[in-house]
């Protein structure tokens, strides 16, 4: 009984210490954020821009980043079926703020995230494990994507290990050198159901 009232406490605590960082806080114990329709309108809007058209088939890999890194704002989509494999957390540039992704660069080692559209390029094998390249389609939101090494690889920082860890800073996640980060089992799972062509919407 002592040790069931002892973690209720505990998660109370953790509650209200997380409603205490005013404005953020509260927004994601509060509300579950996922990708909103504007963010998935922007992605169709810059697939047709860029290509002409919205492919009938392939992978859409899109990101939310009006929402806190805290939030599911990462979403795979099934260009074919519209149907929707999952909704994860992912990881921002350091540079681009703390929570909220606020500030967004195409300069090399700038370590800020890029928005705009993107296409995956190819997987290869490199420090953080199986990765996949990134070619940016935007000439000024993200064409150095390649020469700054943006790709979408796995990370132990995006968790609620990490949310914990960083509790003091909103329990943000943690972040990258500007690239797109995912949990191992998310990663796994993103590279057994994309379909090519696959591209990525970086919205903000």
């Amino acid at each position: 009984m002592k040790s069931c009232l002892l973690f209720l406490f505990l998660g109370m605590l953790l509650a209200v210490t997380a409603l205490g960082f005013a404005g953020y806080g509260a927004y994601w114990v509060l509300e579950k954020q996922e990708v909103g329709d504007d963010a998935q309108a922007a992605a169709y809007s810059a697939l047709n821009n860029e290509l002409g058209r919205v492919p009938r088939h392939g992978t859409l890999l899109l990101v939310d980043f009006s929402h806190p890194s805290q939030s599911r704002r990462f979403r795979m989509i099934d260009l074919g079926s519209k149907k929707i494999h999952f909704d994860s957390r992912v990881a921002h540039g350091l540079n681009s703020g703390g929570v909220f992704a606020r500030d967004f660069s195409n300069i090399v080692n700038s370590y800020q995230s890029s928005l705009g559209l993107f296409e995956v390029g190819e997987r290869y094998e490199g420090k953080h494990g199986w990765s996949l390249r990134l070619d940016g389609l935007d000439e000024l939101k993200n064409s150095k994507a390649r020469e700054r090494a943006i790709i979408i690889h796995k990370g132990d920082y995006v968790d609620y290990g990490a949310m914990l860890e960083n509790w003091n800073e909103g329990f943000r996640l943690g972040r990258s050198l500007g690239c797109f980060v995912l949990t191992p089992e998310r990663y796994s799972e993103l590279e057994s159901k994309m379909v090519r062509p696959a591209y990525l919407y970086a919205y903000r």
